[in-house]
């Protein structure tokens, strides 16, 4: 819509258009998707979000909560606000059909957990503070980004739990039987993402990290080389394997 409004009605040219959005942003995006494509193809997002409720599967009543925080663990690993959920999703509504809650609770703890769990700093949400931080002038980017990551994490439990009572999640009945079935052990391929992705959050994480605690010529080189775009399109070419 802004390439139809800029060219058709502002006089805009395609080339100027073209310049207006920051190319490092799609940089960005491409690269952490292209890597986190490959993950999520080996099926681990699943396998985990999949253990995660059946481990409380149990107590009805909390499973609108299950699912939000499934959807953060399978975002903050690298799924992102994109890809989470489309792999909690599905058993989220089916969970809202079966215990009796209202789909929207099910919508709620989807898209909050996703969001906020997608939006840490290895994953492809994590672009959007980069892109904010540029656009007020912001100098200290760890500062706004974890003020803002605080923000969205309070809010979105305040409405969690406003839709939880709201929406009569406090009324699913407890003796609600969910057909979920004990998810089997990871498959090597599964078990290949897992190592990938730890792999891949320690070399995005942990130099940044070290830098800020004890600095240095040498961890601040390392933390420029290993940029998280050089980082994710290395791994994907290791995935591709």
């Amino acid at each position: 819509f802004a390439l139809i409004l800029g060219i058709g009605f502002a006089g805009y040219t395609s080339s100027q258009m073209a310049g207006f959005f920051p190319s490092s942003i799609f940089v960005t995006q491409l690269a952490v998707t292209f890597f986190f494509g490959f993950v999520s193809s080996t099926g681990f997002f699943k396998g985990v979000g999949d253990r995660v409720i059946w481990k409380f599967r149990n107590n009805t009543k909390a499973i609108p909560f299950v699912v939000a925080i499934a959807a953060y663990i399978v975002g903050i690993l690298g799924a992102g606000n994109e890809a989470t959920p489309l792999v909690i999703s599905p058993l989220a509504f089916a969970f809202a059909m079966e215990a009796g809650f209202n789909p929207v609770i099910a919508a709620m703890a989807v898209y909050g957990g996703s969001c906020w769990g997608g939006s840490m700093p290895w994953t492809s949400g994590a672009m959007l503070f980069g892109f904010c931080q540029s656009a007020i002038g912001e100098s200290d980017g760890s500062k706004a980004m974890w003020t803002c990551l605080i923000g969205c994490f309070i809010l979105f439990w305040l409405m969690m739990i406003i839709a939880y009572f709201l929406f009569g999640g406090n009324k699913i009945k407890s003796g609600a039987q969910l057909s979920i079935k004990e998810p089997e052990p990871f498959t090597p391929l599964q078990k290949k993402g897992l190592y990938m992705t730890i792999i891949f959050i320690i070399l995005v994480v942990l130099p940044s990290v070290l830098k800020t605690w004890i600095g240095g010529a040498f961890l601040t080189s390392l933390t420029k080389i290993l940029d998280i775009r050089l980082v994710s399109f290395v791994m994907g070419i290791i995935a591709c394997a």
